[in-house]
């Protein structure tokens, strides 16, 4: 509960973003397209909703929330040869 007061009280003034393009190898984009077919295919398992006992509604905020984490770890990744 106090998590959400102190989301919401958050501010973006006077924040600043960055964008940074990075060229991929072919393994990398392999990998990444690898990665997009998986998570394709997990959310076309509707079966599994029903295994774990949620609300469509509830499984789909879950597999949202791992999605975006997990392609946030690999777009991090991917930008650490940078230094």
């Amino acid at each position: 509960a106090s998590g959400t007061f102190v989301a919401r009280s958050l501010s973006y003034a006077r924040a600043e973003h960055y964008e940074h393009t990075i060229a991929l190898t072919s393994e990398q984009r392999r990998v990444y397209d690898v990665a997009c077919t998986i998570w394709n295919e997990l959310r076309a398992l509707g079966k599994v909703v029903e295994e774990l006992s949620m609300t469509k509604s509830t499984a789909m905020k879950v597999y949202w929330g791992s999605h975006q984490r997990f392609f946030k770890q690999v777009c991090s990744g991917k930008g650490e040869d940078r230094g």
